[in-house]
C-alpha cells in the first residue's frame, strides 16, 4: 500500500510511485500537497474512487498518470479547477459515469481516458469535447475503448476554427457506440495526423471533407455502417501510411485515386464491403505496399496486370469476390509474395508453374475454375500451405491433394503426308496390339501402374495370403528415393490413440498456456494448426513455427502501424480468428480460436477446409450442433473402434456392463465441447487456455481409470 506519510512531505514537487505493486487506495492526504506537479502511480493494482474535490487543493499540478489500475467511480467534476493541468492520462481503469468540463485547462496538452468504461448511454456523452476548444495547445484526445453513445457534437470541427494554435495531431475514439455521420466538420482539422472512429456505429457516408487532412498519416475507419462510395478526395491524403476502412457497407467503383496512395507502406484494407467494378490499373502504383486486402466484395474482371508493380507487397487477399480469367503472367516478378488467397472467385486457366518459384508460404486457390495440371514445385509440395479444393478440372500435383491423374493428349497434327499417316497408322496399331496383350497378360494379377513402377497382387506360398507386390522402374530417375521415402512412411504411419490424441492436446495447450500467461511479457503464437505441432520419439507434442508471434503489449492495432505489415497477422486459412479479418488485433484469444479448431479435428478426423463445409457451415458449428445427442457419430471411426475394442477387453462389473464405452463416450464428449467452447466466433466466449488446460488434464485421469481396469 503506498505509505500514509506520504502526505506529510509538504514540499514536495514529483510524485512517481509507477510499475510497482501498490494495492489498495490512494491516501486522501496526498491530495493535500500543493506544491505537487506531477502525480503517477500508473501500472500498480490500486483502486477505489477520487475525493470529490480533487483539484482544489493542487494548483500546481501538471501532469496526472493513473493508467492501468483499478480506479472505480467518475472523474471528479472539481478537476476542472486543477487550471495548470496539461497531461491527462487515466486509460485502463474502471472509471465510469459522465465526464465532466475541462473548459478551464487552457494548457492542457495530452489527454488519455481510453479503455474505461466512461459514458452514460445518453446523447449528450460527448458534450464534453466542446470544453476543450480552449485548449489551444492539445495534441492528443483518446477517448477510445468507452460505452460513449450518441453523436460527436458539430463543434469538433470548430477546434481548428477557434483556436489559432490549436495543433491536435491524434484523435481516437474506437471501440465505442457512437452513431451518426461523420460531421464534415471533421475535415477542418487539418494538422491531425492520426484519425481513428473505428468500431463504432457510425452510418452515412464518408464525408469528402475527409481528403483536406492531408498531413493525415494513419486512418481507421473499420467495422461501422458506412455506406456509399469512397471519396476521391482521399486521394489527396499524400502522407497516409496505412488506410482501413474494411466492414463497414461501402458500395460502388474503387477510385483510381485511392489506388494510386504510392505513399501506403503498411497496409490498404477494403475488405467485406460491397465495392464493385474492376481494380484499377493505377493499383500498380502502391510500389511500397505491404499488404492489400480487397476479399469479401463485388468486384470483377481480370485481376490488372500492373499488381506485379507493387514488389514489395507480402500479403495479398482478393478472395471471395468475382474476379475471371487467369492470373496475370506479370506476377511472377512478385518475389516478396508470402501469402496470396484468390478462393472463391471465376478464375480459370492452367495455375501457373511461377506460383512455386515465389516465397510463397500460404497460397488459397480453392473454388475457382482452374484446369489442368498442378505444379508441384515451391510452395506446391505441402497441401497444407496450398489449398486447391473445389476446382473440380484439376489434375496430377502430389498425391496429397488427392487429384486425379492427368490424361495427356497429343496435340493435333497439321500438314501430315499421306505416306506418314500410313506409317503412324501401322506403328499405332503394333503399339495398341502390344498393349492389348500386355492387358491380356497381366490383367489376373496387375493392380495399377504409378510414377516409378508398377503393383501387382500375388499369393504367399504357405499361408495363400493376398500381398501387393511393386516392381520398381529403377530406371527411373528418383525411383530409389521413392522406395525409401515410402518404406520410412510404411514404418512410421499410423494412427493415434485416444489417449495419445490427449496427450498431445495436453503438451500443446501447456504451451500455449506458457505463453500466454506465464511469460514476463505475454505472447501470442498467431498460427496455431497440425504442421505446426511437432511429435518426438515418445510422442510428445512441441509447439513450433514462431514467425508471427508477437510480444502482447506489441500486438494491439495501435502499435501495428509501426512495424513491417507480416505483422498485420492473417495466419493460416481455416485456422485463423474470425475477428482477424475485419482488422481486430491480435490476441490471446486469437490462439485460443485456432486450438479449438485444432481440437476439433484431432478427434473428428475433418480438416476445417473439407468440401463439405460450404454455404456457413464451417467445423466449429458442425460439432456444436452435434454434442446434443450425435457426437459419436462425427467422431473419428478409429477412435470408437477403439472404445469398442477396451470394452470387449474390460473385466465388466456385476452391474455395468457398459461401463467403459459410456464412460469414454462421455470424454469424447467433453473433448467436443472443449474444441467448441474455444473455437466459438466471439472472442469473449471462448474459453482461457488455462481452463482448457485443466478439463484435459482430467479427462485424461479418466482415460487412464479406464485403461487399468481394462
Amino acid at each position: 500500500m503506498i505509505p500514509e506519510t506520504l502526505g506529510q512531505l509538504r514540499n514536495l514537487y514529483m510524485l512517481i510511485l509507477g510499475m510497482n505493486k501498490f494495492v489498495g487506495t490512494i491516501p486522501i492526504s496526498i491530495f493535500n500537497i500543493s506544491t505537487m506537479a506531477i502525480f503517477n502511480v500508473a501500472d500498480n493494482q490500486l483502486e477505489g474512487g477520487f475525493p470529490s474535490d480533487l483539484g482544489l487543493p493542487l494548483p500546481n499540478l501538471k501532469g496526472i498518470g493513473l493508467s492501468n489500475n483499478h480506479f472505480t467511480g467518475p472523474i471528479p467534476e472539481s478537476i476542472s479547477n486543477a487550471s495548470n493541468l496539461r497531461e491527462i492520462e487515466i486509460l485502463s481503469n474502471n472509471f465510469s459515469g459522465s465526464v465532466p468540463s475541462f473548459s478551464k485547462m487552457r494548457g492542457l496538452y495530452w489527454f488519455n481516458i481510453g479503455n474505461n468504461s466512461l459514458g452514460s448511454g445518453q446523447s449528450s456523452d460527448l458534450d464534453f469535447l466542446c470544453s476543450l476548444t480552449n485548449s489551444t495547445n492539445l495534441d492528443s484526445l483518446v477517448i477510445d475503448r468507452n460505452i460513449f453513445r450518441g453523436l460527436i457534437p458539430d463543434c469538433i470541427g470548430n477546434l481548428s476554427i477557434t483556436l489559432s494554435f490549436f495543433a491536435i495531431k491524434w484523435l481516437t475514439m474506437w471501440g465505442n457506440n457512437i452513431s451518426g455521420n461523420i460531421p464534415s466538420q471533421i475535415g477542418n482539422l487539418k494538422k491531425l495526423k492520426m484519425l481513428d472512429i473505428s468500431e463504432n456505429d457510425f452510418s452515412g457516408q464518408i464525408p469528402e471533407s475527409i481528403g483536406n487532412l492531408r498531413m493525415l498519416t494513419k486512418l481507421f475507419l473499420y467495422s461501422n455502417n458506412l455506406r456509399g462510395s469512397i471519396p476521391s478526395s482521399l486521394g489527396n491524403c499524400q502522407n497516409l501510411l496505412l488506410l482501413d476502412l474494411s466492414s463497414n457497407n461501402l458500395s460502388g467503383y474503387i477510385h483510381p485515386k485511392i489506388v494510386s496512395l504510392s505513399s501506403l507502406p503498411i497496409y490498404l484494407d477494403l475488405s467485406q464491403n460491397s465495392l464493385t467494378g474492376p481494380l484499377p490499373g493505377e493499383v500498380g502504383n502502391l510500389k511500397n505496399l505491404g499488404e492489400l486486402s480487397l476479399d469479401w466484395n463485388k468486384l470483377s474482371q481480370q485481376i490488372p496486370s500492373s499488381i506485379s508493380s507493387c514488389i514489395t507487397l507480402e500479403s495479398l487477399y482478393l478472395e471471395d469476390n468475382f474476379f475471371e480469367g487467369p492470373l496475370p503472367s506479370t506476377m511472377s516478378s512478385m518475389r516478396g509474395l508470402q501469402l496470396l488467397n484468390v478462393s472463391n472467385n471465376r478464375l480459370s486457366g492452367q495455375i501457373p508453374e511461377f506460383l512455386g518459384s515465389l516465397n510463397l508460404t500460404n497460397l488459397s486457390l480453392t473454388y475457382n475454375d482452374f484446369e489442368g495440371p498442378l505444379p508441384t514445385g515451391g510452395v506446391f509440395r505441402s497441401a497444407i500451405s496450398t489449398s486447391v479444393v473445389g476446382n473440380k478440372k484439376l489434375c496430377g500435383g502430389l498425391p496429397d491433394f488427392q487429384l486425379p491423374t492427368c490424361d495427356y493428349k497429343e496435340s493435333k497434327q497439321t500438314g501430315i503426308s499421306g505416306t506418314a499417316k500410313i506409317l503412324i497408322s501401322t506403328v499405332s496399331a503394333l503399339v495398341g496390339a502390344a498393349c492389348i496383350l500386355s492387358l491380356l497378360y497381366f490383367f489376373c494379377n496387375l493392380l495399377g501402374v504409378g510414377s516409378f513402377g508398377s503393383v501387382y497382387k500375388g499369393l504367399l506360398d504357405q499361408t495363400q495370403s493376398i500381398m501387393a507386390i511393386k516392381i520398381l522402374d529403377l530406371t527411373h530417375h528418383g525411383a530409389s528415393k521413392s522406395f525409401i521415402a515410402e518404406c520410412e512412411a510404411l514404418r512410421t504411419r499410423r494412427e493415434l490413440s485416444l489417449l495419445e490424441r490427449v496427450n498431445i492436446a495436453i503438451d500443446v495447450a501447456c504451451a500455449l498456456d506458457y505463453l500466454h500467461h506465464h511469460c514476463e511479457t505475454p505472447i501470442v503464437h498467431c498460427d496455431i494448426k497440425p504442421s505446426n505441432v511437432l511429435l518426438d520419439d515418445e510422442m510428445i507434442g512441441h509447439l513450433s513455427d514462431f514467425g508471427l508471434a508477437r510480444f502482447l503489449p506489441e500486438a494491439t492495432h495501435k502499435l501495428l502501424v509501426n512495424q513491417s505489415s507480416s505483422v498485420g497477422v492473417k495466419g493460416s486459412f481455416g485456422y485463423i480468428a474470425p475477428e482477424y479479418g475485419s482488422g481486430s488485433a491480435v490476441s490471446t484469444e486469437g490462439d485460443v480460436y485456432s486450438f479449438g479448431v485444432l481440437i476439433l479435428e484431432m478427434f473428428i478426423c475433418k480438416r476445417p477446409t473439407d468440401d463439405m463445409f460450404q454455404n456457413g457451415l464451417n467445423l466449429y458449428r458442425f460439432a456444436k450442433a452435434t454434442l446434443i445427442d450425435q457426437v459419436e457419430k462425427v467422431i473419428d471411426p478409429v477412435l470408437l473402434q477403439e472404445n469398442q475394442d477396451l470394452e470387449k477387453r474390460q473385466t465388466i462389473a456385476k452391474k455395468g456392463e457398459n461401463k467403459s464405452w459410456c464412460s469414454t463416450l462421455e470424454c469424447l464428449v467433453s473433448i467436443i465441447e472443449i474444441g467448441v467452447a474455444c473455437s466459438s466466433e466471439s472472442p469473449g466466449e471462448r474459453m482461457d487456455i488455462n481452463d482448457a488446460l485443466t478439463k484435459l488434464q482430467g479427462i485424461k485421469k479418466k482415460l487412464l481409470d479406464f485403461i487399468v481396469i481394462a
